[in-house]
C-alpha cells in the first residue's frame, strides 16, 4: 500500500494541459472508433476526449449513442451515470475503464479529499476542457501506480470499476421494500422484546430502564451482586458495555437476556421501524 500512496502523492504534482476543442461534423465518427474515452458532463452536453490533447462537445443524446459502445474514463462517474439514467431510463450504461476518484480511494484509502482539484493540485478546474486534461494526467499516473501493484490492479479493474454502473442503476431504480412484511416483523419484535423485559423484571423483582446504563449497573452490581473485578468504570460508574458484559457471561442468566434485548431493539429501531419511513410512492428506497 505504501507504493500506492506514493503513486497518489505523485499524482498531486503532475502537470496537465487544457485540451483543444475539436467539435465538428467528424467528431462523432472519430469518437465512436476510440478504444476508450474521457467523459466530462457539461449541462445538457458531454465532453468526450479520445486522446490527451483533444476533446469534442456533444449534445447528451448524441453522446449516449457513443457511450453505449465505448468504455469511459472519468472522475466520480457514478453521478454522471445517474444523470444519464435520469434522462434515458433504459440506456445501456457505458463500461467504466477507469474512475480517478475510485482509483484514489484504492491507492490511498486514508486520504480525506478526493476532489479532482485536490488530486491534481489545482485551485480551480472550471472549464470542462481543463477537467479533461486533468483526468487524462491523473489517469496515467494512477494506471502506473496500479500496474506496480498487480493484486490491487486486479481488484480495481475486475471489481471496483465494473461495479460503478451497477451501483448507479441500483440507486436510481431503488430497492423495493415490503411494508406489510416489515409491519408483521415489527409486531413480532415488539412481542419478543416485551417478553424479555418481563423475564428480566421478574429476575430482579422490579421494573427498570434496561437502556439506561446507570440503572442497569445498579441492577447488575448492587441488586444482583455480580462480581466487579475487571469491569471498567466510566464517568457515571461501572460500565455495562458489551465488552464488560462478555466478562460477566455465565455469572447470571440476565446477561444473555440483556444481550438479546439490545440486539432486538437495535434491529427494530434501526431497520424495521426506520426503513418504511424512507420509501417513496413506489415502495422503493433509494441509497446514495
Amino acid at each position: 500500500m505504501q507504493d500506492g500512496a506514493a503513486g497518489e502523492e505523485a499524482a498531486e504534482q503532475i502537470k496537465y494541459q487544457q485540451v483543444e476543442d475539436v467539435s465538428g461534423t467528424d467528431a462523432q465518427a472519430i469518437l465512436m472508433m476510440a478504444k476508450e474515452l474521457v467523459a466530462v458532463p457539461d449541462g445538457d452536453n458531454v465532453w468526450l476526449s479520445h486522446e490527451r490533447a483533444k476533446a469534442a462537445k456533444l449534445p447528451l443524446q448524441q453522446a449516449v449513442a457513443i457511450l453505449e459502445h465505448v468504455p469511459i474514463i472519468g472522475h466520480d462517474l457514478k453521478h454522471f451515470l445517474k444523470s444519464l439514467l435520469a434522462a434515458y431510463p433504459e440506456v445501456k450504461l457505458p463500461e467504466i475503464h477507469h474512475d480517478t476518484s475510485q482509483g484514489s480511494f484504492l491507492l490511498n484509502p486514508l486520504r480525506k479529499s478526493r476532489l479532482l482539484t485536490d488530486l491534481i493540485g489545482a485551485e480551480t478546474l472550471d472549464d470542462p476542457k481543463q477537467q479533461i486534461g486533468a483526468i487524462w494526467a491523473l489517469y496515467e499516473e494512477q494506471s502506473k501506480a496500479l500496474d506496480s501493484l498487480p493484486k490491487l490492479a486486479h481488484v480495481a479493474r475486475t471489481i471496483d470499476f465494473p461495479l460503478i454502473p451497477v451501483l448507479a442503476r441500483m440507486e436510481v431504480r431503488g430497492l423495493r421494500l415490503d411494508s406489510a412484511q416489515l409491519a408483521t416483523m415489527n409486531a413480532e419484535l415488539t412481542g419478543h422484546i416485551a417478553d424479555i423485559q418481563a423475564r428480566m423484571f421478574e429476575m430482579v423483582g422490579y421494573e427498570f430502564n434496561i437502556a439506561s446504563p446507570t440503572q442497569l449497573a445498579e441492577v447488575l452490581f448492587t441488586k444482583l451482586q455480580l462480581p466487579t473485578a475487571g469491569v471498567k468504570r466510566g464517568k457515571t460508574g461501572l460500565s455495562t458495555g458489551q465488552k464488560e458484559l462478555d466478562k460477566l457471561r455465565g455469572q447470571h442468566p440476565i446477561i444473555e437476556l440483556i444481550e438479546q434485548f439490545r440486539e432486538l431493539t437495535k434491529l427494530q429501531n434501526t431497520y424495521v421501524e426506520s426503513l418504511p419511513k424512507l420509501i417513496d410512492e413506489h415502495s422503493r428506497i433509494h441509497t446514495t
